[in-house]
């Protein structure tokens, strides 16, 4: 990767539609959930792409409004290992609002989940999440790109999704993590996760560690760890996003949170061993597939 004031050359360029809330919505409907989508697009040729994306995939886009705004944009880094850096600009969808979130109360409230994160307003968000407890509909939240999370929002989130970087600023971590194994990492969020039960209601806390698995932290039982699979990562951009699908849907088939995990690994697994992301998100029939013959991490 560059550092600062250094230039470097790519061996290779992909472009294609992306963003979080578009990688997640494209995923869990490949999984086979009905999804409503909440988003922004510019007056621009990538806002007119995204339309005919969302077209192929069949995911209504009555709740895609247009700006005199470009529309989102993300650059991000691979490594030869896979590994990525990200920025993203978030264009339209930083002037989503409240009213809008209110031009989409009905699906919303007559929805199983409400997923969101940070790539759009952060008051939109908000308001959702609002209307969605006071409609009884459960809530997830991935706070990325990571910035500070109001009382208001905290208390309306009962699922926080969030990667060893995330999970640092989420918790008041005073180093990262120690990514060296499951059980290390558990052991170094467990006294943080219990001091920030203290100020947070909801019921679940996810850590994603990339080529380690993820950990489940639950209010009044013990973490449950589930190893990532073995696969050449070839590009991991978007594998958090999968994972965030595949958690949000099999969260929902009611698997029970060790399945879910599992099954939101493999979703992350599959994306990361291909180039770009939405032409690798899986079907369901595919991560079926992939779960007959995959390999765990050894812990």
């Amino acid at each position: 990767m560059p550092v600062a004031g250094e230039t470097l050359t790519a061996s290779a360029l992909h472009i294609e539609a992306g963003g979080k809330g578009l990688n997640v919505a494209v995923g869990a409907k490949r999984l086979g959930a009905e999804v409503d989508l909440l988003l922004a697009i510019g007056h621009d040729v990538a806002g007119d792409h995204l339309l005919e994306v969302l077209q192929g995939e069949i995911i209504d886009s009555k709740h895609v409004h247009r700006f005199a705004e470009n529309s989102g944009h993300g650059v991000g880094l691979l490594d030869e290992h896979g590994q990525n850096m990200i920025v993203i600009y978030p264009g339209a969808n930083q002037l989503l609002n409240s009213e809008h979130v209110q031009s989409a109360a009905k699906a919303l409230m007559e929805a199983d989940m409400v997923y969101a994160q940070l790539e759009v307003n952060i008051e939109a968000v908000s308001a959702a999440f609002v209307m969605a407890k006071q409609a009884g509909v459960q809530t997830m939240l991935n706070p990325s790109p990571w910035q500070p999370l109001s009382t208001q929002l905290l208390a309306n989130t009962d699922i926080l999704v969030v990667n060893e970087v995330e999970a640092v600023d989420l918790l008041s971590l005073t180093m990262p993590l120690e990514k060296v194994s499951l059980e290390a990492s558990t052991a170094q969020l467990q006294p943080a996760i219990e001091t920030f039960w203290h100020s947070w209601s909801g019921s679940l806390l996810v850590v994603t560690l990339g080529a380690l698995g993820s950990i489940a932290f639950q209010r009044t039982q013990a973490p449950i760890q589930v190893a990532a699979f073995e696969v050449g990562a070839l590009d991991s951009i978007g594998a958090g996003d999968a994972f965030a699908s595949g958690l949000c849907v099999a969260l929902n088939g009611n698997q029970c949170l060790k399945q879910a995990l599992t099954f939101a690994n493999a979703c992350g697994a599959i994306v990361a061993s291909k180039s770009g992301v939405l032409n690798a998100l899986p079907t369901a029939a595919t991560v079926a597939t992939f779960l007959e013959s995959a390999t765990a991490v050894s812990a």
